[in-house]
Order: structure tokens, then sequence, then C-alpha cells
């Protein structure tokens, strides 16, 4: 904290008499010789001024201290938030694979047949995805292969009749809120 200081000039009755050792009064008369700079006197106004501008300085700079600490705590707000979205993102972009349905594991289920993969990517809840690879496209349409149900870590396939080849699968997730 500064403490301004208010200068105010000497005033007194005799400004050059002094006292010597034995009570005695006496008078000196300044006789510097020659004045080679007259310097700058030392007087109120010239040291209020600088009181004033020390004074100044010093409200300025806590103005400024107050205003970098509302901005550190926007900004800090800033990435907190930014944190909290890059979080969102990376939980809620879309993941895919692709996987096999084989030959062998299709189950007879009454009239259709099903197969059940575990899929790592898939969680309790997502929007589900998932089509034929370019090279399976043709048998996948003929035996109406689609996705019938999913849940965490698996998804089962039905189809109405059983492929004769394996079958690669796309499958792509976004995971949604419950």
């Amino acid at each position: 904290m500064y403490n301004r200081t208010f200068w105010k000039n000497r005033s007194v009755e005799h400004p050059h008499r002094y006292t010597d050792e034995t009570g005695q009064e006496k008078t000196f008369t300044q006789a510097p010789g020659t004045v080679y700079e007259a310097g700058t006197p030392m007087e109120q106004g010239k040291l209020n001024n600088q009181e004033t501008g020390i004074a100044a300085v010093y409200a300025a700079v806590l103005f400024l201290v107050q205003q970098v600490g509302l901005l550190m705590t926007k900004v800090q707000a800033n990435v907190t938030a930014v944190a909290s979205n890059i979080l969102l993102i990376q939980k809620y972009k879309t993941k895919s694979t692709t996987a096999t349905l084989t030959v062998a594991g299709w189950a007879a289920s009454g009239e259709v047949f099903t197969q059940t993969l575990s899929v790592a990517i898939i969680p309790a809840s997502c929007a589900l995805h998932t089509g034929p690879d370019e090279t399976s496209r043709e048998e996948y349409i003929a035996c109406d292969v689609h996705a019938s149900a999913s849940s965490a870590g698996s998804i089962t396939y039905t189809a109405t009749k059983v492929p004769e080849n394996a079958l690669t699968v796309n499958i792509a997730i976004s995971e949604v809120d419950a």
C-alpha cells in the first residue's frame, strides 16, 4: 500500500540563525562560491507533484492487477469449458470397426437365423450404423441380413437364410446419453 506524503515548505522566523554550543545565537549567510549548477530547489510544489505521480502509478498498477485477476478467472473458465467440450467430442465422436459373420455362426431362431458378435466399441447406449463391406454386399442383400439388436459389447444380426460365405460388415457407432 502506498501512503502519500503531503509536503510543506518549512517556514521560520529566522531561517539562517543557529545557536552554537555555548548557547549564543549566530546568523550565517550562504557563500557557496561559484555556482556551477543551480540544481532544482526542494520545495512543496515539486515534491507534491512527485507524490501525485507516484500515487497515480500505484493506483494504475492496482487496477491492472485487478483486471489481470479478472481475466485469469475468465481464461480459467474458458479453459475448463474447452476441456469439457474436448471430452464430449471424444466421447461422442463416431467410432468404427469391421467384423465377420461366419457361415458356422448362424443359429436357427424360428423362421430366421441369428448371429451375435462381440464388438468392444459398442456402448450400452448409442446410435448404431451397420452395413456390408463392398465385397459382401450382394450376398448380404440376398440373405436379407440386418442388425436386429445390440447391447454393450455385442450386436445381433438376423438373416432370412444362411449366407454361403462369411460376410464382412462395417459397424459405426455414435454414443448418446441414455
